[in-house]
């Protein structure tokens, strides 16, 4: 498993790093060639990790896919907040940084929440142990992808104090 995550850790560090230098013309190109090179990593990796029964399998993958749509929705926001962030570095104000870390923790409940969720119906339909080990492979994968992002963002700027609306 850990050599898993080692490949899909490469593949997602080269590729995202190609995101974080595209120009606005081919941002999106590669964001899509990130999803969904990560989403095919990631079902081999939770195959390979979690060893599923057939029986298991028929429950656990229905569950995952509707999981993976929402969580894709989540991660299509958390993008638009980079782009946002992108646009606004050069002209950040105090207001524009609220807004912005706002949007950034929203981002980071939403995921917690739907794991929580997901964790939950895994748990009921298969089984806990497979709802665990599922969360954990979850939960190292976007904590590289976490890793990543956070290492390819520059700090927001430092700017003279100005007063912000409270």
């Amino acid at each position: 498993m850990k050599r898993g995550i080692v490949a899909l850790l490469f593949v997602s560090l080269t590729l995202f790093s190609r995101l974080a230098g595209a120009t606005d013309a081919n941002a999106d190109k590669y964001q899509e060639l990130l999803r969904s090179d990560l989403r095919t990593q990631k079902v081999a990796l939770i195959t390979k990790a979690l060893d599923l029964t057939k029986s298991d399998s028929d429950k656990f993958w229905p569950i995952y896919r509707e999981y993976d749509q929402k969580l894709a929705k989540i991660n299509d926001a958390r993008i638009a907040n980079i782009k946002a962030y992108a646009e606004n570095y050069d002209a950040m104000t105090n207001d524009k940084a609220a807004g912005l870390v706002k949007t950034a923790l929203k981002n980071n409940r939403d995921r917690f929440d739907l794991q929580k969720k997901y964790y939950e119906k895994i748990a009921k339909a298969v089984s806990t142990v497979i709802a665990a080990r599922f969360l954990q492979v979850e939960q190292v994968v976007n904590s590289l992808l976490d890793l990543q992002i956070g290492l390819e963002l520059p700090l927001i700027p430092k700017l003279e104090a100005v007063p912000t609306k409270q």
